[in-house]
């Protein structure tokens, strides 16, 4: 056992993580403007496809955050074709 524990002391030490970037505007500050839970901002994020800054979102000016904001807000273009679809499939029933 002691050659184990020699060995293990061995290894380089692994470097340190780089720090993670930090924003002035987060997922809080996008769930605030839009109404709604801090989960429920990330879901629509990734819907959207809208890109991390690296492992998390973030932004680091408002402008930024509204800009995203406002381009969740807008619906899909496929979700306005199939909303249109269905009002005119409904009136050939009648």
């Amino acid at each position: 056992m002691a050659k184990a524990k020699e060995k293990a002391k061995e290894k380089p030490a692994k470097e340190e993580k780089a720090e993670a970037p930090s924003f002035k505007y987060g997922v809080a500050d996008l769930a605030k403007i839009l109404g709604v839970k801090e989960a429920s901002a990330r879901v629509q994020l990734r819907n959207h496809n809208i890109k991390k800054a690296g492992k998390s979102y973030g932004w680091n000016a408002k402008d930024e955050v509204q800009a995203v904001a406002d381009k969740i807000k807008a619906p899909k273009k496929d979700e306005k074709a199939a909303k249109g679809k269905k009002k005119k499939s409904d009136e050939d029933d009648d």
